[in-house]
């Protein structure tokens, strides 16, 4: 019997192949047998770095990217990974050096150029994340993320007429781009334009009906137009998804409370500030629904926990962003 043996990088090629057809257990293994004769293997240890983020190991996904980038400190995907993992942990200052490294290897890079931008937009930093955006537009016009991205910064900024720019150059690249398709309509519910925000949700809703932010907004463009019921059944529906989601259980407050369905107003205002306690608009919309029910003395309360975080505020003063994922 003929024994055939592999090299190891034919074993790096199959362990490549089986992260990508989604048999992580299998590529991990692989990964394993490959550093356990060439432990100096820098994109071995890569590549499992990103299996581990796959399975939700982060720790262990940036020991990898670490011992890699010690061996290979040029290592340009390594260094592009290792920030992306550092930004889903909100560790986005790690996560900025991580990229800027990156980028003194290669200025030009267009993927860690958009996932610094966000990082920076993460920040606040949001004319320095939109000088990010544009530098990778300049590289490559036609990038669907960068042109989110930017759309999100741009609302970050107030400038909702351009984020509506950004998001439809995105949108012509890509018309099934869910994320662009919620974010344009947040940029027409701001510009006031409540039936195209309605179209723009109508669209990401039909590609991704589980999507509860789409059926939240969804919920408050109906409201605007004049369709309080259809827009109560939207925010059921987000809730039925994500019975946590904050925004949609205080929405659905408002909605009821216009309806004087009080009862029902104070219970979606009281499950959002139990998962948000000094959630400003359900603490002033619950101290209303009170007063109307004329129980004054619980409004008082209600209203003063809405006051007093203001009060503080005057001694001491104090945007559905997506990326591509990471080449790897």
């Amino acid at each position: 019997m003929t024994t055939v043996s592999l090299t190891i990088s034919e074993v790096f090629d199959i362990a490549l192949k089986s992260y990508y057809a989604g048999k992580l257990a299998e590529a991990e293994q692989l990964c394993l047998k490959i550093l356990s004769a060439d432990p100096d293997s820098a994109a071995t240890l890569n590549l499992l770095a990103v299996i581990h983020t796959a399975l939700g190991r982060n720790d262990a996904a940036l020991s990898c990217y670490d011992r890699a980038l010690a061996l290979r400190p040029d290592f340009i995907q390594a260094l592009s990974n290792r920030g992306a993992v550092l930004k889903q942990l909100k560790r986005y200052h790690e996560a900025l050096e991580s990229f800027d490294r990156a980028i003194t290897f290669q200025p030009d890079h267009v993927e860690v150029l958009n996932n610094r931008a966000g990082v920076l937009q993460e920040l606040g930093r949001y004319v320095e994340a939109l000088a990010g955006y544009d530098r990778a537009l300049a590289l490559q016009p036609e990038h669907p993320a960068a042109l989110n991205n930017r759309g999100v910064t741009l609302q970050a900024l107030g400038r909702h007429a351009e984020a509506l720019t950004s998001y439809d150059a995105a949108l012509a690249l890509h018309p099934d781009f869910v994320e662009a398709l919620v974010n344009r309509g947040i940029a027409y519910y701001e510009l006031k334009r409540f039936g195209d925000a309605l179209a723009s949700y109508d669209r990401a809703i039909e590609l991704r009906p589980d999507n509860a932010d789409a059926l939240t907004n969804r919920a408050n463009a109906l409201d605007k137009l004049g369709r309080p019921e259809e827009a109560l059944a939207c925010y059921n529906g987000a809730l039925n998804l994500q019975p946590h989601h904050v925004e949609a259980l205080y929405n659905r407050g408002a909605v009821l409370h216009r309806l004087r369905q009080f009862d029902e107003a104070l219970a979606s205002y009281d499950a959002a500030l139990a998962l948000r306690p000094d959630y400003p608009e359900a603490l002033a919309g619950r101290g209303a629904a009170l007063r109307d029910q004329k129980r004054f003395d619980e409004a008082l309360i209600s209203y003063d926990r809405r006051i007093t975080p203001m009060l503080s505020s005057i001694v001491a003063p104090r945007c559905m962003n997506w990326g591509d994922p990471t080449r790897r």
